[in-house]
């Protein structure tokens, strides 16, 4: 699965917008529509590269993903410890 944040700004109308994007390679099926749209045009933030000039696009997420399970593990906690503030703010608190 996945999860699309879309970050808007305080601007009306709206003339560009971020996106966060948490989860497996399923979320390139709905990057690429998004992309598609005529007059639109997508930056890989990881890259700082025009996805239309990208060999494969996914290769940001797949990076992020590592670096992010890299992180997890560096910072996995003790189940007895108590949770700290980047913990709770990812959502890594062990849950029972």
């Amino acid at each position: 699965g996945f999860a699309i944040e879309f970050i808007l700004g305080n601007n009306d109308p709206v003339s560009s917008f971020g996106m966060h994007v948490r989860g497996d390679v399923s979320a390139m099926n709905v990057l690429q529509s998004i992309a598609a749209q005529p007059g639109w045009y997508v930056v890989d933030s990881s890259s700082s590269e025009w996805w239309h000039h990208l060999d494969d696009p996914s290769v940001g997420l797949a990076r992020f993903n590592a670096f992010s399970a890299k992180v997890r593990q560096s910072y996995a906690m003790d189940e007895q410890a108590a949770p700290t503030l980047l913990s709770r703010l990812l959502g890594w608190v062990h849950r029972k």
